[in-house]
């Protein structure tokens, strides 16, 4: 794309924040974006880098999605454990757990296109080496989850670079709606990558979506590249320990926020046994193949579309504690029906519950994080939320695949909404305030 709004900078005066004195920072604006309105929810479409970034990750997000359902399904095919196949997702998500706090920092204080375009070619060397090593039919398991924990590794560093730059390329009344898009684009490919992968795979092979993915890889960088008018604000550089420190004391400080990232995590131990064990239980429970198991992920990613759409009017309705126990609910009562029936279409049904259930809690937590978070510490801050998302993730994968080890994947998914369900009760009786503080 060739087609770029030419840029002007607009001083912005941020407080002393205990750094020293004001900063002063040349903010980005695009002239066409340069309207103070609102202008409606595909308002920031019109921006030429917005929406050529977002097309791009679109793409990128289908092509993560059949990853992971290709990765998943190839330990299946070998017959490895459940806490083999669930680790996947722990391998996935890992890496945050170290890298996210720095992150945060390295997103707010360097160039945050060039942290996006060394992130994406770390992650295209790692798609093609699961290309090759998969069509020499030479992939054990061990390598397998090493190149998705580089994979994680690098979408750790350019997470809080990529959310930020959103505010970068849009004009301020739009930032929200940007957001909302970008949440759109993920879960329609939540739910439309799996489905494509399962075809793929029972069509093709499980080599065909690591292609897919690879390319997917080509397109957002190549988007990256083609973005040349990119000017990044210009702040004062802090020191690093000190910068990390500060986005620390600032949760820490904030009850709400800190309040929400603990329920968080919590909720994501039990929750995450869905996820991490729906490929086992699809093919040894319901006695599906690749495209049965990537139909019930593309219907489980519907679920999260469906909440999505949804999940603002009800926070307008029911506040956020009301969302979040409605949520709950929804996801612990969708988890115990997978095994009450054998009928498939019910079995829909209990996704799409789930998957509804589950995105009302991370799309609650996440808005109402982001509204606490002063623009000052808001890449760093976010980083923090990200380390709690996908921290929890890691742990909860790994912990229901070692339990369904003993146990069975299917008492592990019963057990993991009936805990999700006692901590609806909990949520009742101890509230969050539904305002930032």
């Amino acid at each position: 794309m060739t087609s770029h709004p030419s840029s002007s900078t607009r001083p912005t005066r941020f407080p002393d924040f205990g750094f020293g004195a004001d900063v002063t920072v040349a903010a980005p604006r695009t002239r066409v974006s340069s309207r103070s309105g609102r202008d409606g929810p595909l308002a920031p479409l019109r921006v030429p880098a917005f929406r050529m970034l977002w097309v791009a990750g679109f793409v990128s997000n289908i092509g993560i999605w059949m990853q992971t359902v290709g990765a998943q399904w190839q330990l299946v095919a070998d017959d490895s454990s459940p806490v083999v196949v669930a680790l996947v997702q722990t391998a996935s998500a890992a890496p945050v757990l170290l890298l996210a706090l720095p992150s945060g920092v390295l997103g707010e204080f360097l160039n945050r296109r060039t942290v996006m375009l060394v992130t994406q070619v770390v992650q295209l060397g790692a798609s093609l080496a699961l290309v090759a090593m998969s069509a020499g039919d030479d992939l054990p398991a061990s390598t397998l989850l090493t190149l998705t924990c580089v994979l994680g590794a690098a979408s750790a560093v350019q997470m809080p670079a990529a959310q930020s730059v959103i505010s970068d390329i849009v004009p301020r009344a739009q930032v929200a709606d940007a957001a909302s898009l970008s949440s759109i684009s993920v879960n329609v490919a939540r739910a439309a990558g799996p489905a494509v992968a399962g075809l793929a795979i029972a069509q093709f092979g499980i080599t065909a979506v690591f292609i897919v993915n690879a390319a997917s890889f080509v397109i957002y960088l190549g988007s990256l590249l083609a973005w040349r008018n990119y000017r990044a604000p210009q702040i004062r550089r802090e020191p690093f320990l000190h910068a990390l420190r500060e986005g620390l004391r600032f949760v820490f400080r904030s009850s709400l926020v800190r309040s929400l990232c603990i329920r968080l995590a919590i909720f994501l131990v039990p929750a995450n046994a869905l996820w991490a064990l729906l490929p086992v239980f699809a093919q040894r429970t319901l006695g599906l193949g690749a495209d049965g198991y990537g139909l019930l992920l593309g219907v489980l990613g519907l679920g999260t579309i469906v909440g999505a759409s949804l999940v603002a009017l009800a926070r307008d309705r029911w506040g956020v504690n009301g969302v979040l126990l409605a949520s709950m609910t929804l996801f612990s009562l969708g988890l115990c029906a997978l095994l009450f029936t054998g009928d498939l279409w019910v079995i829909f049904l209990a996704l799409v519950a789930g998957g509804a259930g589950w995105i009302g809690v991370i799309a609650t937590v996440n808005a109402v994080v982001q509204a606490s978070l002063p623009e000052h510490v808001r890449t760093r801050g976010l980083s923090i939320y990200q380390l709690v998302l996908y921290g929890g993730t890691a742990v909860g994968s790994a912990a229901s695949g070692a339990v369904a080890v003993v146990v069975g994947t299917d008492a592990v998914l019963v057990g993991a909404g009936a805990v999700v369900l006692l901590l609806t009760v909990v949520q009742a009786f101890l509230p969050v305030a539904d305002q930032p503080s």
